[in-house]
């Protein structure tokens, strides 16, 4: 019984890595997606957190906001925010960094249909986890938030805010509950954390 195992092993190894080279190479040819665009496009050889170039703590502010407008962002009512009226993908709020003149930090809202996966793999992953008491998901990069709506974290998870920041977050960090444990369900991270207190 044992040749026999071994056998199999030895003829199906190579078929399976037959099939996963031919999938990641499959996978590597698909289009990025469309409201992925802005992480790439002006981002060539600038390490993230980086949206059509403009990098929070380096770009100045007047900077971004020609940059913006040169890829089709439109001032919107509110102060500091930018819409691009020909996507569906983000709408763009740059902040500046005081006392500098340089963004401090962009905060990219309504991004619909973006799965996780996708933001992940161009900002890597995240260090930490947080849960508050109205349910807002958060998880926590090197100078990045990602806003979760779904109830599980996975590479599909939809997306509801993005923020980008340089020095100063716009949250405090001390709210944080959990270290990244990888894809879980959020009840799962609040098993893993001995200080969680139920709201």
């Amino acid at each position: 019984m044992p040749r026999f195992y071994l056998r199999f092993t030895i003829l199906f190894i190579p078929l399976f890595a037959l099939l996963i080279a031919t999938m990641s190479a499959l996978g590597s040819t698909q289009p990025i997606h469309p409201a992925l665009r802005g992480f790439m496009e002006g981002c060539e050889d600038i390490p993230q957190p980086c949206w059509y170039g403009v990098v929070p703590g380096v770009t100045l502010f007047q900077d971004a906001e020609r940059i913006l407008i040169d890829h089709g962002y439109v001032f919107s009512n509110q102060e500091t925010l930018y819409r691009n009226p020909a996507s569906e993908f983000c709408s763009v709020g740059i902040y500046k960094y005081w006392p500098e003149e340089a963004v401090g930090w962009m905060f990219l809202e309504n991004c619909t249909y973006v799965p996780l996966g996708g933001i992940l793999d161009i900002l890597g992953l995240p260090q930490d986890v947080h849960v508050t008491c109205d349910r807002d998901r958060w998880l926590f990069g090197q100078g990045y938030f990602i806003g979760i709506s779904s109830n599980e974290v996975t590479y599909n998870s939809s997306i509801t805010d993005i923020i980008l920041y340089y020095l100063s977050p716009p949250f405090d960090r001390s709210y944080f509950r959990s270290s990244w444990q990888g894809l879980a369900s959020w009840w799962r991270y609040a098993e893993l954390d001995s200080n969680f207190v139920p709201c």
